[in-house]
């Protein structure tokens, strides 16, 4: 939806400026969760411990590998190689956590 909506710079830094953001709330987020539903059951509290470093990762390392490959100007097919997967896995972490969190919930 960004990109069908905002010209290709203005959807960069929008990109650029939310997901660090997005991940940053959802870690905190999920961190106080864990620690909360821990009394509740130590499993579920540690389940979302671990989707919580999964937001801290997608944070700290992968948002910046995929910036780092995204700025390359002419990429090779290596580098277009790496980017989609380096994405595929962004997403994949997050449907992950998405699913889990749901289940969760669900027992809750």
């Amino acid at each position: 939806n960004t990109f069908l909506n905002l010209d290709q710079k203005n959807a960069r830094k929008f990109i650029r400026s939310i997901f660090p953001k997005l991940y940053l709330w959802a870690f905190l987020i999920s961190l106080i969760a864990s620690l909360l539903i821990a009394f509740y059951k130590v499993s579920f509290g540690l389940t979302i411990f671990i989707v919580s470093l999964g937001f801290l990762f997608s944070r700290q390392f992968l948002v910046k590998w995929i910036n780092r490959v995204s700025d390359i100007k002419s990429k090779s097919k290596k580098e277009k190689t790496q980017f989609e997967r380096l994405h595929s896995l962004s997403v994949f972490i997050f449907i992950i956590q998405i699913i889990t969190l749901i289940l969760i919930y669900s027992f809750i």
